[in-house]
């Protein structure tokens, strides 16, 4: 029945009791004053006081039955005659207990769930109670959030109800309503004709008119319990109008208002109060995300500068590649003129040559380049330092003696790696690979023709000599291999050059292609180096990142908690009624 008699008011009150709990968990977590805690204490108390009920009426009008019905089970005992003549408050307790407050007021607990939500005042018949008509009307009539008077359809002129309604106050009037009872006792023109007479004297009387409600609480009792033809005793009991109308007051905005405003507003100055607390955590974390953004920035914009400044090094050991190439390429070509192949024009030593250049350098040079990256870091180091000191109170310290970096390691690793990756690439030169078989068979070639020249010159000679034909034709054959000698050193002259031209070409093509590669090969050991200190340098605010992450662990959730809590206390009020202005 509890969903059936204020299920929005009830919903909305569990909205709001989760909120308040979590709230008062956030002011413990973030060491608010304890007062505040022992007020949403309070608050999740007073959201779990239950709606008041008073039944009113007449000995013998159902009054019993009426609220056995209403909820569906026995909890009020009925009787014909009066049992007694107390006031009976129907209370929540796990087990059953009787209490008497007062001689005329019985608090009875009982574990039926429905009281944890709904307390109930069941009166004895107002024609026995009223020299005590006080007790009801000026302690539980005002509280009441329902004040329903029951009248029997037998004789529902009772002078003793009539006048105790008329000594009730008119402004709790708006509390009240008529419940006509044991109707099935009636036909439906004669429950109509009792229900505009009761209206015309509650008018003449009173000076209002009450909502009344035609009811049979028995069939509604037997409907919702034993019964088996619950649907057609349903609709007879006609219950339904009521229970609507009920569940209508206990969610109606009023009771939503009074009962979850105060709460909700009280709830909204405790969320201030965290929020004021939470607000320089938010600073903190604001902070912190500008100081590593900033951090972040600032190492970004001098990594890339730093790694132009490796061009430099990068365009010099070019030049001396190039300067070395050219130096051996001509060497090559004046090792091709000679006859006698001289060490120094040879494939093996103008490689050698070039790795020497090369190296001494990179030995050179590497250092140098270290030093600047170096010096680039320990400015960097400065800058920050006292950027964090100046905006943050933060002090930035390594375990070195000075509380400064220091890169000597870092310095040795570059010059060794560079020096590793110019041997590495000179050794893919692989120029006797490349020009030493060509080399002999230009020499073979060239054999050839100096071995024909002589071979003419020679069988000429023999012919000579040896008479072998007339002396009359000894000069022409002399002329011929005169003439066949000079062809044999024109044309070894010029496969001579030819070939010399071509080793030469070939030569500087294999140069230049090595040097592209040559030169991606030392931007990315460079690249890579450089890479590798401003990694190392990151590494040193490490400190302070676990530093930003222990504020972000501490304070994210506790402000994502109160934001979410915030939310669901506007949508609360909104469920409430409650506009901006009145939740201040």
């Amino acid at each position: 029945m509890e969903a059936q008699l204020g299920d929005v008011y009830f919903d909305t009150r569990a909205r709001l009791g989760s909120a308040i709990y979590g709230l008062s968990k956030l002011v413990e977590d973030i060491e608010l004053d304890h007062v505040q805690y022992l007020l949403l204490q309070s608050l999740l108390t007073s959201l779990k006081e239950p709606f008041l009920f008073v039944v009113v009426g007449e000995v013998n009008a159902g009054k019993s039955t009426l609220l056995n019905a209403l909820f569906g089970q026995s909890f009020c005992e009925t009787a014909a005659l009066p049992m007694t003549s107390e006031i009976c408050l129907f209370k929540y307790g796990t087990y059953e207990k009787d209490i008497y407050i007062t001689d005329t007021l019985q608090e009875l607990y009982r574990p039926n769930e429905f009281l944890k939500d709904f307390n109930i005042v069941d009166t004895p018949g107002t024609n026995s109670i009223m020299e005590h008509h006080q007790e009801i009307t000026e302690r539980f009539i005002p509280m009441a959030d329902l004040v329903i008077f029951t009248f029997s359809v037998v004789n529902p002129w009772g002078a003793s109800a009539w006048s105790l309604l008329g000594k009730i106050h008119q402004q709790w009037y708006k509390n009240i309503i008529f419940v006509l009872q044991q109707c099935d006792l009636r036909e439906a023109d004669e429950i109509e004709a009792i229900i505009e007479h009761m209206k015309v004297t509650s008018k003449q009387r009173l000076g209002n008119i009450f909502p009344i409600f035609p009811v049979s609480g028995k069939k509604a009792f037997l409907s919702k319990t034993t019964a088996l033809d619950k649907e057609r005793l349903w609709r007879e009991s006609r219950y339904e109008l009521l229970e609507s109308h009920i569940a209508t007051v206990v969610d109606s905005p009023r009771i939503r208002e009074q009962k979850l405003g105060n709460a909700s507003r009280s709830a909204r100055v405790v969320l201030r109060q965290a929020q004021e607390k939470l607000d320089a955590g938010a600073r903190i974390l604001k902070a912190d995300e500008e100081l590593i953004n900033g951090l972040g920035s600032e190492v970004s914009t001098q990594r890339n500068r730093t790694l132009e400044r490796t061009g430099a090094l990068r365009r010099l050991i070019d030049s001396e590649y190039v300067a070395h190439a050219m130096r051996g390429t001509r060497r090559f070509q004046d090792h091709l003129g000679i006859a006698a192949q001289e060490r120094n024009g040879s494939p093996d030593a103008i490689e050698k040559e070039i790795l020497t250049g090369l190296t001494d350098v990179a030995r050179r040079e590497a250092e140098s380049a270290a030093s600047a990256i170096a010096e680039d870091l320990q400015e960097l180091w400065r800058r920050l330092a006292d950027n964090m000191q100046e905006h943050f109170n933060f002090r930035l310290r390594v375990g070195t003696e000075s509380g400064e970096p220091e890169w000597t390691p870092q310095r040795e690793h570059l010059r060794t790696r560079l020096l590793t990756t110019l041997e590495k690439e000179i050794s893919k030169l692989q120029l006797s690979d490349l020009l030493n078989r060509r080399l002999a068979s230009r020499r073979s070639a060239l054999g050839g023709f100096t071995a024909a020249g002589i071979a003419a010159m020679a069988a000429a000679a023999s012919i000579i000599h040896f008479q072998v034909i007339p002396a009359a034709q000894h000069g022409t054959a002399g002329i011929l291999a005169a003439i066949v000698a000079v062809l044999c050193a024109i044309g070894g002259t010029l496969y001579s050059r030819r070939s010399s031209r071509a080793l030469v070409e070939l030569l500087a093509e294999h140069f230049e292609a090595e040097r592209d590669q040559l030169n991606v090969a030392v931007k990315e050991e460079l690249t890579r180096e450089v890479n590798g200190f401003f990694d190392d340098f990151i590494h040193l605010f490490d400190p302070l990142h676990r530093l930003c992450d222990e504020h972000r662990l501490r304070y994210q959730p506790q402000i994502t908690e109160l934001n979410r809590l915030a939310d669901a206390l506007d949508e609360v009020d909104l469920l409430i009624g409650l506009s901006p202005a009145a939740r201040s």
